[in-house]
C-alpha cells in the first residue's frame, strides 16, 4: 500500500507497508529537507496519509501480511501502552 505525495514541489512515495506505532519518546528529529524541518499544513494530504496509515494498522493487527516480513504490531503497540502506562504512573 503506498501513496503519491507532493511533498516541497516535488512528487514522494510514501510506502505504509512496514509503518508501527510510536510514541514521541521515540522521535529524535523532525525530517527535514535541506536542514528545514518539513511541516505539512495542506489538509488533503495529512488525511490521505492519516487514513493510510491507520488502513494498514488495521490491517496487521488482523495478521493481514502486507509484506514479506510484517512488522509485530501487537507486540509493538503492547510494549509502548505498558511504556506509556508507566510514565502516567510517575
Amino acid at each position: 500500500m503506498y501513496a503519491e505525495i507532493e511533498i516541497a514541489g516535488k512528487p514522494q512515495i510514501f510506502i505504509f507497508t512496514h509503518i508501527i506505532p510510536i510514541i514521541p519518546k521515540y522521535i529524535d528529529h523532525h525530517y527535514s529537507i535541506c536542514q528545514t524541518p518539513l511541516i505539512l499544513k495542506n489538509e488533503h494530504t495529512i488525511n490521505l496519509i492519516s487514513k493510510k496509515a491507520k488502513k494498514v494498522l488495521s490491517l496487521l493487527r488482523k495478521n493481514v501480511k502486507l509484506s514479506k516480513y510484517p512488522p509485530d504490531i501487537k507486540t509493538i503497540e503492547n510494549i509502548l501502552l505498558e511504556e506509556l502506562y508507566k510514565q502516567k504512573l510517575c
